[in-house]
């Protein structure tokens, strides 16, 4: 239980504060008390290797496919 607890407030803090950032951007110490600097870091490190980068890609453009061919069923009537 406390392992998904821990994969999910991860998986928030990658989506609140990573994944539509710039990496210039992102912040270098923790944006939340709840994570230290140190983890904070390991996670960032962690996200922006090319293989998450890549993972996050490909989800954003299935996503993008499937409402493109949602939205283009709608209307062939």
């Amino acid at each position: 239980m406390m392992k998904s607890a821990v994969r999910q407030q991860r998986h928030k803090l990658k989506q609140q504060f990573f994944d539509h950032i710039p990496l210039h951007l992102v912040p270098k110490t923790s944006p939340v008390k709840s994570t230290s600097n140190e983890d904070w870091i390991e996670l960032v490190e962690l996200w922006k290797t090319p293989k998450k980068m890549v993972c996050f890609a490909e989800k954003r453009t299935l996503a993008l496919y499937i409402i493109l061919c949602h939205s283009s069923n709608m209307y062939s009537v």
